[in-house]
């Protein structure tokens, strides 16, 4: 039996005749915005308090 966390998942597929590629998967609370677009939507002020 399948259990749910509670968490979204973003799956980015590319679909071609004969088979479907996952090309990557991203959880809802990663900044799959910056991989993707390269759109930073942190602050420096969080940065800076994580160290990032």
């Amino acid at each position: 039996m399948p259990v749910y966390i509670g968490s979204k998942n973003y799956v980015f597929y590319r679909i071609e005749p004969d088979c479907l590629y996952v090309v990557n998967i991203y959880d809802e609370r990663e900044d799959f915005m910056v991989d993707l677009f390269g759109i930073k939507t942190t602050s420096r002020e969080t940065e800076d308090y994580w160290g990032e």
